[in-house]
């Protein structure tokens, strides 16, 4: 048994260890980043798992498709590889720290003042001086302790020893950015696995959407604003909005790209806009069916036009309506 923990505490304290798992964790980072991630309410949900990669993989991704999700890699902040490699970084961080601690304490300590002959004959910064002061230790030691450096110092026999040092703690600073890193990488597998992430979260100007996640919050876009340059380059896009929680307003702010607005430890970012349609429904006898905001979320892809659309349901008459926006890229012949 105790071979097996030998084995397994060099096999952790391996600094080329942490360099390859620092190098899988970036890797299975990129492929997450650049692979669309399903969202964590699709996940949880294997029948609405299937349509979304029905819908939104298979279209992207081919037949690559179930081999990726067979990975995990359109969940992979949630999947095995990532979150293993992270707590074996972690783990390795430990024991690699842990397996400095003895040369480390040894250097703060000092070690022995005096060591043996050779070490003061020998080697390029040995030096030799001659001096008339009555007494020299005293006056060394009194240039040194101005200059802020540790002193000891031993006798032996007829001969005195001094050691000084300074800033011997700075190495302690290794334990630091150890610490540092193995609390980002925690806190990063905690919000990956317990946390949630919706990039469909979207709501319409004059809308409230429920965020969901049993947050008991919902948000309203008072306005939206987009401004740009007179060569048609983007200036500002903002969003006023208001967050309630339980009903209740908790807070007001305008949100900009990589401005959020944070409230109990959930982010609202801005991260795109588009177009929307504010929809009345009447029957022939004067009653609303229907009042609300239609999203244009949807993309209709011809071979030249690009179009936006969107649905809305009117369960009473068992009807869906669409509407479709005219090209957004090109002139619309329709």
């Amino acid at each position: 048994m105790g071979k097996v923990i030998d084995r397994l505490w060099d096999f952790f304290s391996s600094v080329k260890l942490a360099l390859v798992l620092m190098l899988v964790l970036t890797g299975l980072g990129l492929i997450g980043a650049l692979l669309i991630q399903a969202p964590p309410d699709v996940i949880s949900d294997p029948i609405a798992y299937e349509f979304w990669l029905e819908d939104a993989a298979i279209p992207k991704y081919g037949a690559w498709t179930p081999l990726l999700s067979l990975l995990r890699f359109f969940d992979m902040f949630h999947s095995p590889w990532f979150l293993g490699a992270g707590a074996l970084l972690v783990i390795s961080i430990l024991v690699c720290s842990l397996n400095r601690w003895q040369s480390l304490r040894l250097t703060l300590s000092g070690g022995p003042v005096k060591l043996g002959e050779s070490f003061y004959t020998s080697g390029n910064t040995h030096r030799e001086l001659a001096t008339r002061a009555t007494s020299p230790q005293e006056a060394i030691t009194r240039v040194l302790t101005r200059h802020r450096y540790r002193i000891r110092t031993e006798q032996h026999q007829d001969k005195f020893y001094l050691a000084a040092d300074k800033y011997r703690s700075f190495r302690l600073a290794t334990y630091v950015s150890h610490l540092s890193i193995i609390l980002f990488i925690i806190g990063f597998l905690i919000g990956s696995y317990f946390g949630f992430r919706n990039m469909d979260f979207i709501v319409a100007e004059g809308a409230r959407q429920d965020v969901g996640y049993d947050t008991n919050l919902s948000l309203y876009l008072e306005s939206f604003v987009d401004e740009y340059y007179e060569d048609g380059a983007p200036k500002d896009y903002r969003s006023q909005v208001k967050l309630y929680e339980n009903g209740a307003e908790v807070k007001s702010a305008t949100i900009r790209v990589n401005h959020p607005m944070i409230y109990n430890g959930v982010r609202f970012y801005q991260s795109f806009f588009g177009p929307a349609v504010k929809v009345q429904v009447k029957s022939p006898t004067g009653e609303v069916l229907l009042n609300d905001v239609v999203l244009m979320t949807q993309v209709l892809q011809s071979r030249v036009a690009r179009r936006n659309a969107g649905e809305f349901q009117l369960p009473q008459l068992g009807l869906t309506g669409r509407f479709i926006s005219s090209a957004t890229n090109t002139f619309d012949s329709m």
